[in-house]
């Protein structure tokens, strides 16, 4: 049942399991944090806790021992569910900081929050399980609860969202717009109405004592909840992916119109800040990004007219994220115009099932017809007819813009991979070739008069020795070889025979696993590649991007 595991997700912290339109849902409404046991579920926790103390308390005659005994219920569900929950790094914090505040109350001591803070910090640091990213999300999302003021309910859930913004976009690449609206609607009901429910069919369980129906019950309602927040979602969109470096750009022009503005200096930090944000929103984007997904292809290709991804990449490892979705999401794309496959290997259209889920694709998914009776071609077709995606075909006269496309007369197997030529927007063009091998690469090159050449070539089947021939490097005039090829990959590509005719005919040759991936123009290239792009990036964009 869908529900059941989303409350397992919950409870746990683990996504195994989850469709990924599902988790998608919760990244680009800003609620993915309710998949990381931290002070959220804590909070729920001590709700549960309070509920069981109330008999307990009631015979008891002074408040100061009602208040010990919320303290010592408390105390032990929060350390029955940090255990249960493996004791993350937020989890852990959460828990010094609430158990710490809890003492000094109970001990009527004054204590200092922002030594309590400090203390709980450094407590999940040493002793909290998880990454870095997770524990500086979770001690700025705390802060943001401590710090901001005034303490309303909006600014509450504003805080962490303001604290935490600069981090996710950073490392996520997305902007909810609207995550402290979600998190006050459909996070406050998750921890009244889901969580409390799970964490006592959590303690009944360990107790065993039967309390099936409170689990059927917080899947039920927990189903209906994340119905309703999709819905909702859908309709009111604003969820962005951004572009690393012009967010950087932006963030310094207002930072510095702050200073000025704070020096009355108003007019210049008016003109700052519309400079940071016109350089940000014009600032020019690379037209031909080989992307590092692995052992796969995929290119981004902007025409004058068209934003093209060419073949998909591997999917992801145990259902999560294809890399080709995160790749694009760690440069700001969003929506595409097109999407064309070479053919129907794993490598090359395994990615299609996430990127169809996270990346609209306004235009139509593109193959050669005789791929229609390929292996593969039920899944493809599916997944394009559930997301409402056009299906068109490649031939000598129908391409994407920008696309010039020829078909070899070889139906089944590498050998079957079109030949295109793809002219970029500033006017320099690719090549595009597929896993062709040697004798599709002849057939062209000795068909084809005169043959299409290009600035770039990409080289056929990753650099696979039965690939790349004299006579079809020497045609196509290239002089920058492009390789496509996952690290260590059990296949040995890029094959030495082939880098040798590769740099035989004097061509620079890129390469994915040494270099990452690659950019032309490259203005970007070094500042980009700060930005590591094995992370997921999740969000819906409503645009191709909002920088």
């Amino acid at each position: 049942m869908p529900g059941q595991n989303l409350v397992s997700a919950l409870l746990f912290g683990t996504l195994d399991g989850l469709p990924e339109e599902i988790v998608f849902l919760f990244a680009r409404t800003g609620l993915t944090h309710l998949f990381s046991a931290s002070g959220f579920h804590l909070f729920a926790a001590v709700q549960v806790a309070d509920l069981l103390s109330r008999p307990l308390a009631r015979l008891l005659p002074s408040s100061r021992q009602k208040e010990a005994t919320r303290f010592l219920c408390r105390f032990l569900l929060m350390l029955f569910f940090g255990n249960c929950t493996g004791w993350s790094s937020p989890m852990l914090r959460a828990f010094v900081f609430a158990s710490l505040s809890a003492g000094a109350r109970l001990l009527e001591v004054q204590a200092n929050r922002h030594w309590v803070f400090l203390l709980s910090l450094v407590a999940s640091s040493l002793l909290g399980k998880g990454g870095n990213l997770s524990f500086l999300l979770s001690a700025l999302g705390m802060a943001g609860i401590l710090y901001v003021q005034p303490r309303t309910s909006w600014a509450i859930a504003l805080g962490p969202w303001l604290f935490t913004l600069p981090l996710t976009i950073w490392n996520f690449g997305i902007f909810p717009l609207l995550a402290p609206l979600w998190n006050l609607t459909f996070g406050l009901l998750i921890s009244w109405l889901v969580l409390p429910l799970a964490i006592l069919d959590l303690l009944g369980k360990s107790l065993h004592l039967p309390t099936n129906p409170l689990a059927r019950l917080a899947a039920f309602v927990m189903e209906k909840i994340v119905d309703t927040l999709a819905w909702t979602a859908d309709l009111a969109g604003a969820a962005y992916w951004i572009r690393p470096f012009p967010w950087i750009l932006l963030t310094v022009a207002l930072l510095g119109a702050t200073l000025l503005w704070k020096k009355q200096l108003r007019l210049q930090a008016v003109t700052l800040a519309l400079v940071g944000f016109l350089l940000s929103r014009f600032f020019p984007a690379p037209s031909l990004l080989m992307l590092d997904v692995g052992q796969g292809d995929a290119l981004l290709l902007r025409t004058e007219s068209a934003l093209a991804l060419s073949d998909l990449g591997p999917p992801g490892t145990h259902g999560s994220t294809a890399p080709v979705a995160r790749a694009l999401e760690s440069h700001g794309i969003g929506a595409l115009d097109h999407v064309v496959l070479s053919h129907f290997d794993l490598d090359h259209r395994g990615g299609l099932s996430s990127l169809l889920v996270r990346h609209p694709v306004r235009g139509a998914l593109w193959f050669r017809e005789d791929d229609l009776f390929a292996k593969n071609s039920e899944q493809v077709l599916a997944e394009a007819e559930s997301a409402q995606v056009r299906i068109r075909f490649l031939d000598g006269k129908a391409a994407p813009p920008g696309w010039q496309c020829w078909l070899p007369p070889f139906l089944k197997g590498n050998d079957s991979s079109p030949l295109c030529r793809v002219t970029l927007a500033e006017g320099s063009s690719v090549l595009l070739t597929g896993d062709m091998g040697k004798k599709t690469e002849e057939w062209f090159a000795t068909m084809l008069a005169p043959f299409p050449a290009a600035d770039f070539l990409k080289i056929a089947h990753h650099g696979s020795r039965y690939s790349s021939s004299e006579q079809f490097l020497r045609a196509s005039g290239a002089a920058t070889a492009l390789i496509s090829v996952g690290r260590f990959n059990r296949y040995g590509h890029p094959a030495r025979e082939a880098l040798e005719r590769i740099e035989s005919e004097g061509k620079r040759v890129y390469r994915t696993d040494e270099s990452g991936t690659f950019y032309f123009p490259g203005f970007t290239d070094e500042i980009m590649r700060l930005v590591p792009e094995s992370r997921t990036k999740p969000g819906k964009p409503s645009s191709a991007s909002l920088l």
